[in-house]
């Protein structure tokens, strides 16, 4: 059974271009970040897991767009993972507007960790890597 994380976003007009009030394509990969971040949060160990010496590092990042957003559309975002290994795993991003419920994009980060005093990566921590397999497609 594969569980998955939503995010919701209205898009502001900020988010957009000049022309026509079409979402800006960099604010895709910024929400990937905010849906990220939420998932984090979420962890009962959070703030412990934050004050430990390493780093979460986003190793690629793409989007496959395949519509438009516009100011004032909802977004979900549906958060899944695959690749979950003991150094690093991919999270995958299907982008839907809300009121539709059509896909507009598709997105992946590879997720790795590195020790701050070393600068070498390391493995994921084992609450992350609890969290990525909860969300894990097979």
């Amino acid at each position: 059974m594969v569980n998955e994380f939503t995010f919701e976003h209205t898009v502001f007009l900020n988010e957009t271009n000049a022309m026509a009030g079409v979402v800006y394509f960099s604010n895709f990969v910024k929400w990937q970040g905010m849906a990220r971040e939420s998932i984090l949060r979420q962890h009962p160990k959070f703030k412990e897991i934050m004050s430990r010496p390493i780093e979460m590092i986003t190793r690629s990042c793409s989007v496959n767009f395949l519509d438009h957003l516009y100011f004032g559309d909802e977004v979900l975002i549906k958060v899944s993972t695959k690749q979950v290994l003991p150094a690093s795993f991919v999270m995958v991003f299907h982008y839907l507007n809300k009121t539709t419920n059509k896909l507009v994009a598709i997105g992946e980060q590879k997720i790795a960790f590195a020790d701050l005093q070393t600068r070498q990566l390391c493995m994921v921590p084992d609450e992350i890597c609890e969290l990525a397999k909860s969300v894990e497609s097979k």
